[in-house]
């Protein structure tokens, strides 16, 4: 444990004192610079060997090889695991209501790697050779090299972003309106554990969040539809004529002769494990300091600039079935990074496929950090936009090609947008024309209609008009109707009319 006397915030508050924990594997070298710190996702721990087994060991077939390397990872503030959050009780003094709604919020990304920084400095470290993280992890290491670019040699960023979009932070407003919603939240001033805690209202997001952790295609072949009853003793939670609930949730005597899904189950089942291991101030505020990332935040440069002002050596990992974090947005770090590397992991289980898919996940890490021979370090010669560019289209077209809903939907909308934009250009333009045109009739003589009939051939020539000799024929489709045509059917049903400036699913 590494305890600072005060830590100053962004949002103007002090925590003081603070607290980290984190845990280390593999010895310090005398020069100190064999470090690799590892950050970990929302709602784990500090203990790497609990969560990322495959990855950690001594001998060169780990990526986090404990032969070589000093690997240290902290535990966010925030977390209920050891470092200052809301459930530390101020001063260690028994007896006492822990800090609970007066934690500060947002305690940001940068505020962690400031507290980071601080501890690494203790252990007489000056410098990372790598920072690697999963999820919030990935944000995390991002967030280190742009806040000391010359304390880091490596990145390594999985199934992150550059920036918390709308979609993310959406997302975890219904998961904090769920634990808001339950009557025991007391505005996060509960004291007590257990039944008078939140738990409902934890549960719930817990269970929305499992979702959006895996994809469809991963639930559907697992569940298939399948009813508990049919599961038995074997089901997610227990036997056939036992129907679990979540803490607090009560099946009415109607609901009891509902169908219970598997699905329900295990879903149920997972909000019991997390509220047994989680507190529900501890998510909020982890929340919101996920919500408060973007690299280009009160930085002087804009968001895409500060990732093309990065030195680094980067591989940036997405996976193609990612809902929460979709594959767009590890593709746009990586084409925007100078020597950014992406490497797409093809499986059908979502966002949690960095927590599964480890083995093949480990090989490209150890590829990647021994930069020798390898098909990623070849990828690092790329020096120019358009081949970095070219890289990233290379390597998703296999999503593409599979006919990605995700892929085909953001292809649909970018196309919406430049339609948008081009109609509003056309409109100033049109209205201009029409000045001139009044302007030039007023001088009379016949160059006034010549110059309407020029207009009206150019128009036509675009197809932003009918030919007049066919006074039924349609203009030309815009761009995202000529997509949608070409695909095989609809995507989530028939698609609602949009206006020009109206780009976005309903």
């Amino acid at each position: 444990m590494f305890e600072l006397p005060q830590l100053s915030l962004e949002c103007g508050e002090v925590l003081a004192p603070c607290h980290i924990a984190y845990t280390t594997y593999g010895e310090l070298n005398a020069a100190r610079d064999n470090t690799v710190l590892v950050g970990h996702s929302l709602t784990s721990n500090s203990n790497v060997a609990e969560w990322w087994a495959p990855m950690l060991g001594a001998g060169e077939s780990y990526a986090l090889d404990t032969s070589r390397h000093f690997v240290i990872c902290p535990n966010f503030l925030g977390s209920p695991y050891g470092s200052t959050s809301p459930v530390t009780i101020v001063g260690g003094e028994e007896g006492k209501p822990p800090l609970g709604a007066n934690f500060p919020a947002p305690v940001t990304l940068r505020d962690n790697v400031a507290a980071q920084r601080l501890l690494l400095k203790s252990l007489g470290i000056e410098r990372c050779k790598a920072v690697v993280g999963g999820s919030m992890g990935a944000m995390l290491a991002l967030e280190w090299a742009c806040c000391h670019p010359d304390k880091v040699g490596q990145l390594i960023m999985i199934a992150g972003c550059g920036r918390h979009t709308d979609w993310q932070i959406g997302m975890q407003e219904a998961h904090r309106q769920a634990i808001y919603s339950d009557t025991k939240w007391q505005g996060g001033q509960y004291t007590g554990k257990g039944e008078d805690a939140p738990n409902q209202g934890l549960a719930t997001a817990r269970m929305m969040a499992m979702l959006s952790y895996r994809a469809p295609a991963s639930v559907a072949e697992r569940f298939n539809r399948g009813l508990q009853e049919e599961a038995g003793a074997g089901g997610a939670s227990g036997g056939a004529q036992e129907r679990p609930t979540a803490a607090g949730m009560v099946r009415s005597e109607s609901q009891q002769s509902l169908p219970f899904f598997q699905v329900q189950s295990y879903l149920q089942h997972q909000g019991k494990k997390f509220i047994e291991r989680f507190d529900a101030r501890c998510y909020v505020s982890l929340s919101h300091t996920l919500d408060s990332h973007d690299v280009g935040r009160g930085r002087k440069l804009g968001y895409f600039d500060v990732l093309a002002s990065l030195p680094h050596r980067a591989l940036v990992v997405g996976i193609d079935s990612d809902v929460l974090y979709p594959l767009e947005l590890q593709a746009e770090v990586a084409e925007h990074m100078p020597h950014g590397i992406l490497h797409v992991i093809h499986s059908p289980h979502g966002h949690d496929s960095f927590l599964i898919e480890i083995d093949a996940l480990n090989k490209t890490c150890c590829d990647f950090l021994r930069g020798e021979g390898s098909a990623l370090e070849a990828e690092q010669l790329l020096d120019s936009p358009l081949q970095r560019k070219a890289s990233v289209e290379t390597a998703l077209k296999p999503m593409n090609a599979k006919g990605s809903v995700e892929s085909l939907a953001h292809r649909v909308w970018e196309l919406e947008r430049q339609l948008a934009a081009a109609l509003e250009m056309a409109e100033a333009e049109r209205e201009e024309a029409s000045t001139l045109r009044e302007r030039l009739a007023a001088k009379g003589g016949g160059a006034a209609a010549e110059q309407a009939a020029s207009a009206r051939r150019a128009r036509q020539a675009w197809g932003m008009v009918a030919p007049a000799r066919s006074g039924a024929m349609p203009a030309n489709p815009p761009p995202s109707r000529r997509l949608l045509a070409d695909l095989p059917g609809p995507i989530f049903g028939k698609l609602p009319e949009r206006s020009a400036h109206g780009a976005g699913f309903a």
